[in-house]
């Protein structure tokens, strides 16, 4: 078994974690722009110390169904060059997660298997969290993608 620190977020009803390593900072935003004719997944833009940043709505990146819920918060993380904010409903909590890896045979059935690097589980196992390996969550194209937002 793994630990690791982690930030514990929710997307509509599930919760995710991102490796604190991963993470350059969490922030919430005063305004997230909207950018016509963006890819679904894409919430927008933000500002921040004079940085274009997109912003990412995994719950449409994953297919998730269900309402749209309120950007709480926004979590920056550093995908190669890029800098990428993922919008999240809210910031649970900063944990040390055991986190076990997933069967073989289970990654590569879905799209969100192909990025996640393990599943913890909190407490009495009541609640399990996605460990997210979010340099896989994007592929190069959609990089590109957010590259352009900020030219």
């Amino acid at each position: 078994m793994i630990e690791e620190q982690v930030v514990i977020f929710r997307i509509q009803e599930e919760e995710y974690a991102i490796p604190m390593d991963a993470i350059k900072g969490i922030i919430t935003p005063c305004e997230i722009i909207t950018t016509p004719a963006a890819p679904d997944y894409l919430e927008g833009i933000i500002k921040k110390d004079g940085q274009i940043i997109p912003v990412v709505r995994l719950s449409a990146k994953f297919g998730l169904v269900g309402q749209k819920a309120e950007v709480c918060h926004v979590i920056l993380v550093q995908i190669g060059s890029q800098e990428i904010g993922i919008a999240a409903n809210g910031i649970i909590e900063k944990f040390r997660l055991t986190a076990t890896c997933l069967d073989a045979s289970t990654r590569g059935r879905s799209y969100l298997g192909s990025c996640i690097r393990g599943l913890g589980e909190i407490g009495n196992g009541n609640r399990v969290i996605i460990l997210l390996d979010i340099a896989q969550v994007f592929s190069e194209t959609e990089l590109a993608i957010m590259r352009k937002l900020d030219h």
